[in-house]
């Protein structure tokens, strides 16, 4: 199936084109914008991007049978990436605010370190929970582990930031279990700054009830001082990033899923 995507007056790429899979400190996000009077489009098939541009120029391109979006001058985005959640559970979790309090039913840094490693000797990717409510050292360990991605670390420590901008590892940050749960938020500023990919999640669960990345977003930039930019990135390409999907998904590049969001404004 083929779909033309058209009459789109704003297409936010994230990144130039190439085979990019994250989102650098020196990279600035690339926007298309039509000229005056004239429009973009994206053409699409089986679910894939195959070009955009100039909606002239693509309408060369166009079938007879093709499936037909018009975009009434909108702004096109990558589809937001959930770097963290948990949309499956049985019960209540009531009991774990008593164990969270007391600093219970979290692995020590011996254990942790025993079940990644274990994992990925079966060729897993590690991605975990880290310095949520205490430094425990879990972001060292990722940088360590060279891990995928490691969520949460609002007590992550500046050694543990710079294992990760080491070893390449995405850290996903929470900042409405931050909000709900009343924890210190994490050191969004010191993590970017030192280099490390920033990614977003919801961490959707019973106790941070939020499905919305839009919201998600809107609290890293008023609680994590990241800027609308840097949000952007982090619930689009870096979020793919984090889950080893960036090949696929949180761009609007040739060869891409066609995982798009339509915004009612022109940018």
């Amino acid at each position: 199936m083929r779909t033309f995507i058209r009459n789109i007056k704003t297409i936010v790429n994230i990144l130039t084109p190439g085979q990019k899979f994250k989102f650098d400190d020196a990279d600035k996000i690339e926007i298309t914008t039509s000229g005056s009077g004239s429009r973009l489009a994206i053409l699409t098939q089986e679910g894939n991007i195959v070009d955009f541009g100039e909606e002239e120029c693509i309408l060369r391109k166009k079938k007879a049978t093709d499936k037909v979006i018009d975009c009434k001058g909108g702004c096109v985005i990558p589809g937001f990436v959930d770097a963290h959640t948990h949309p499956v559970w049985a019960g209540d979790r009531l009991h774990e605010f008593t164990l969270k309090n007391e600093i219970l039913g979290v692995f020590d840094l011996e254990q942790s370190q025993r079940i990644l490693e274990a994992g990925k000797n079966i060729g897993l990717e590690v991605n975990f929970h880290a310095d949520e409510l205490s430094p425990l050292g879990g972001a060292e360990l990722a940088g360590r582990l060279k891990a995928r991605a490691a969520s949460h670390l609002e007590e992550a420590s500046p050694a543990g930031v710079a294992a990760m901008a080491a070893s390449g590892t995405a850290a996903i940050l929470l900042p409405t279990t931050a909000h709900l749960l009343r924890l210190r938020p994490p050191p969004a500023r010191a993590i970017l700054q030192a280099g490390v990919p920033v990614a977003l999640g919801t961490d959707f669960n019973p106790n941070a009830f939020c499905l919305s990345m839009p919201i998600v977003m809107y609290l890293a930039c008023t609680m994590l001082a990241m800027t609308p930019e840097e949000a952007l990135v982090a619930s689009t390409i870096n979020a793919a990033y984090s889950l080893n999907m960036s090949d696929r998904v949180g761009a609007i590049t040739v060869g891409r899923q066609a995982d798009l969001v339509v915004l009612d404004c022109d940018r």
